[in-house]
């Protein structure tokens, strides 16, 4: 819920606050396998094979290209 009035009639003024659990995982922004794992690790979603699956989509589509 938005506390800010402005904010609720104007979205652009919202400010996403940091989510230091995941900060970690930003140490690896340029390796994006590991980086999928540490977000998994620091609880982003529940599914036990999330990282896995998710390696497995950008290798599929080869998303990496991307990352250039």
């Amino acid at each position: 819920m938005l506390r800010d009035p402005a904010a609720r009639s104007n979205p652009s003024r919202v400010r996403p606050r940091p989510n230091w659990r995941y900060a970690p995982a930003l140490k690896f922004k340029d390796d994006p396998d590991t980086f999928a794992r540490e977000i998994h690790k620091a609880g982003y979603a529940t599914a036990p094979n999330y990282a896995e699956k998710l390696i497995a989509l950008m290798r599929q589509y080869n998303l990496y290209r991307f990352d250039r």
